[in-house]
């Protein structure tokens, strides 16, 4: 789920709840999580906000919880930073 308001001339900002199904440092599941930015016309984002839903992870990541970042890189993918712990 994405919801944004934004214009070509200044900008705008997002929120944003999204499902992770993979392995993070080799613990295999899902969790939800949280997130929200502003991006300046010029393409730089600013009061990032992420956080990983409570009570959300499965499998091997049943419990986990924190906080963490989206990395963009120069070819437009996206990467999840986290700080998290598991239990």
């Amino acid at each position: 789920l994405f919801c944004s308001a934004f214009d070509p001339t200044h900008g705008g900002t997002y929120v944003a709840l999204e499902s992770f199904g993979g392995q993070v440092d080799g613990h295999h599941g899902t969790f939800s999580f949280a997130h929200a930015a502003t991006t300046g016309a010029d393409g730089e984002r600013a009061d990032g906000w992420f956080t990983i839903v409570a009570g959300s992870g499965t499998g091997e990541l049943t419990g986990i919880h924190g906080k963490g970042d989206i990395v963009i890189d120069a070819n437009g993918a996206h990467h999840l930073n986290l700080t998290y712990e598991l239990g």
